[in-house]
Formats: C-alpha cells, sequence, structure tokens
C-alpha cells in the first residue's frame, strides 16, 4: 500500500471499532491528542489533549495514551470543524502562533484495533503537516503493559523527523 492510498484511508476511514490518537513530542513538553471523526468520514485533530513533562515516565506515557483512544469519538457534526476547532487545539496547547505548534515537533500517530496498537513515526514538514516516515510502523499486541508501551512510544519518537 502506498503512502497516499495509506493516508486517504486514515483520514477517510469510518470504521468506529478504531480509536485514534496522536502524541507530539515538544522538547519541554509531550502533547496526547485525541483524534475524531466527522459525519463526512473525515478525521482530524480534537482540542481534547494531555500535556505532559518531557521527562514522563514510560508507564504514564502509556496510560496516557490508552485515555485517548477512548476519546476517540465519531459522526461529529461536519459544521463543527473548520478554524474554529484548530484554534480551539492551540488553545488548550498553549499555542498562540501556528509555527510553535509544529517547531521542533516530533509527531507519532497512534491506532488501536481490537487486536492491535500500531505507532506511526511521522515526518515533520512544518507548516504543510506530518508525513508518515516509510517502513517504519511498529506494531504492538493490545495487551502490552503500560510501560511497555511507553517505551516503543519514546522508540518511535526517536524514529520521527522534527
Amino acid at each position: 500500500m502506498d503512502i497516499w492510498t495509506r493516508l486517504k484511508y486514515f483520514f477517510l476511514n469510518t470504521d468506529t471499532s478504531k480509536k485514534y490518537a496522536s502524541v507530539f513530542f515538544y522538547p519541554k513538553q509531550i502533547i496526547v491528542q485525541t483524534f475524531d471523526f466527522a459525519d463526512t468520514g473525515i478525521g482530524l485533530g480534537s482540542n481534547k489533549l494531555s500535556k505532559l513533562s518531557f521527562d514522563v515516565s514510560p508507564e504514564i506515557l502509556g496510560q496516557t495514551l490508552r485515555y485517548h483512544f477512548a476519546l476517540t469519538e465519531y459522526e461529529i457534526k461536519y459544521k463543527r470543524i473548520g478554524k474554529t476547532r484548530w484554534e480551539d487545539y492551540k488553545k488548550a496547547a498553549g499555542f498562540k502562533t501556528n509555527k510553535e505548534t509544529y517547531k521542533d515537533a516530533r509527531r507519532v500517530g497512534c491506532s488501536l484495533t481490537d487486536s492491535e496498537i500500531i505507532l506511526y513515526p511521522n515526518a515533520n514538514k512544518h507548516n504543510t503537516g506530518y508525513f508518515p516516515v516509510p517502513n517504519s510502523e511498529i506494531k504492538l499486541p493490545v495487551i502490552i503493559s503500560d510501560t511497555e508501551l511507553g517505551i516503543h512510544l519514546l522508540k518511535a519518537r526517536d524514529i520521527s523527523i522534527a
């Protein structure tokens, strides 16, 4: 499956058995963000997020990711999505400008199914978004401990490109 097919599938997926979140690693903090889906199938980040210290334990990092998987929503009315949703995210994260949202950031996209957790290290393309690093997916069993999940998130962070 090529990168464009994967991106299309990720952003237009309406399978409600799957849960999504993103983990952003900044020099002084980590932000875990829930990913929601509109009634049109379009997906985007929400303003449901957790801000963690950059030196948080792997166990807390893993627990926080699982918490955000549980917050994934579907069938959000498309009218609620748009520029105001992005502004709400920036405010919740404590950013004043768009540049602050991607400056020195590393992103790991995360998905949860009934059988596995997949971590997608990303390349930061700055004001054009984040794109998966080819051949870097990390597949984990759902029953993995929170500590091990956190350790694998840190490994995915190291693969991601700021």
